[in-house]
């Protein structure tokens, strides 16, 4: 009989929002640069084209959807975790 398989080691979130190692932001530090921001400071708008890659080396990034009533939480991103990857694959030339 065979047994079950094992379960990830990894939980949902680390899934959905996948973390990078020190060696894979390494590997990526010589095609980006380092900026700092403040609390508030908008990295980009809902319609912005060509929206970089973000890789959170400290802090946190909030993604909002704007809504009639304010903003509405979509994501928080946490250090070594990265985002833009979906606004790159839409602009990809394939």
């Amino acid at each position: 009989m065979s047994s079950l398989p094992s379960l990830s080691a990894l939980d949902a979130r680390t899934q959905t929002f996948p973390v990078l190692t020190a060696a894979q932001i390494d590997r990526i530090r010589p095609w980006g640069r380092s900026r700092s921001v403040q609390p508030g400071d908008t990295l980009f708008e809902p319609n912005d084209t060509d929206i970089p890659f973000f890789v959170l080396l400290s802090g946190s990034m909030e993604i909002v959807q704007p809504s009639l009533d304010g903003e509405r939480p979509i994501a928080t991103h946490a250090p070594v975790e990265f985002t833009g990857e979906i606004a790159m694959t839409d602009s990809a030339p394939w």
